[in-house]
């Protein structure tokens, strides 16, 4: 994958030609960023001090790999492929933990158009996923004469990120119809707040979806899994499915159903950079954008080498609160 990557990068030193798509996503993501003003402090070890981890071009190379307002592959396609099964619907109240970039977000709000309130751990993703949004709007509102679509006004109002501690969350009790977390368990030290936080905020009967990396049991002492960790960006707190289930029937929660989706989520992973490779083999890359997307590379590498290792697997938890 990352060979692959290398080739498409090459082009002398020249600007790279982008697709009018690509175009739109880069500069959409840099336009967040902009508007979202300074305030970085100092970057820590492996981070860009220009701009902290998510800076501007780190933010653009994801937009351009995985679809705008994306941080994850899969984009729109499977986010509706995860909630198939929530029985969403208007006017309900939707809390999404772990709201990155908003994109998966604002899919769920047009297709059910139900209100999304969401919480991000990093400051600068809830900042440019607010800010995407606020420029939606002014384009939405535009008195130039061109036709604008509804949806693009009303998703401002629809959905809501906020930046906020995820392990020391207060949210107003049994005022959610679900809540969703994608990929945020195994950021978290203290699993078990959330959990708590997120039963009392859910309305009687409302599920809690969770899709995440899980340590295949056995494995968590394993020379694969310890790789997989170090060279992650962040700090990481994987548990074991075992461990995440007792977390849920801890904190109140039955157990609906449970789904390996690693297959999917590695073929997700494949097609996004196989695309970028076929888009830009031949023109390659806008030099300010290689070095974010050669350390993506290197990142999702490693995941897949993980997965295929049989020593991390991806899975998907519906829990529901119950009556009570």
């Amino acid at each position: 994958m990352t060979n692959d990557v290398r080739r498409a990068t090459r082009r002398d030193g020249q600007s790279a030609a982008r697709s009018d798509d690509e175009t739109d996503s880069a500069s959409g993501a840099r336009s967040a960023m902009e508007e979202r003003g300074s305030g970085v402090g100092a970057a820590a070890p492996g981070e860009d001090p220009a701009g902290g981890h998510w800076s501007p071009a780190r933010i653009a190379i994801h937009e351009t790999l995985f679809g705008n307002g994306e941080i994850r592959p899969g984009g729109p396609r499977r986010t509706r492929d995860i909630v198939s099964g929530l029985s969403l619907g208007k006017n309900m109240n939707v809390l999404h933990i772990g709201a990155e970039l908003g994109g998966a977000a604002r899919v769920i709000a047009m297709d059910h158009h139900c209100r999304i309130t969401g919480f991000e751990a990093d400051p600068d993703l809830a900042r440019a996923a607010m800010a995407s949004q606020r420029i939606a709007k002014s384009l939405g509102n535009a008195n130039d004469g061109a036709p604008r679509s509804k949806a693009s006004i009303d998703l401002h109002d629809l959905v809501r990120v906020s930046h906020a501690d995820l392990e020391h969350l207060t949210l107003e009790a049994k005022s959610y119809d679900c809540a969703i977390a994608r990929e945020v368990l195994h950021t978290l030290g203290d699993k078990a707040s959330l959990c708590r936080a997120v039963f009392d905020a859910l309305k009687p009967n409302a599920s809690f979806l969770i899709t995440d990396y899980f340590v295949a049991e056995g494995a968590e002492n394993s020379p694969q899994s310890h790789g997989w960790i170090a060279r992650e960006p962040r700090s990481m707190y994987p548990c074991t499915f075992g461990e995440a289930r007792k977390l849920l029937t801890d904190a109140g929660f039955q157990l609906r159903s449970v789904a390996n989706i690693t297959p999917q989520h590695r073929s997700d992973i494949f097609n996004s950079f196989a695309r970028f490779v076929v888009a830009h083999e031949r023109g390659g890359v806008a030099p300010d954008l290689i070095e974010p997307l050669l350390e993506l590379a290197e990142l999702w590498t490693n995941r897949v080498a993980a997965l295929d290792a049989g020593t991390v697997e991806v899975c998907k938890l519906v829990a529901v609160r119950g009556k009570a």
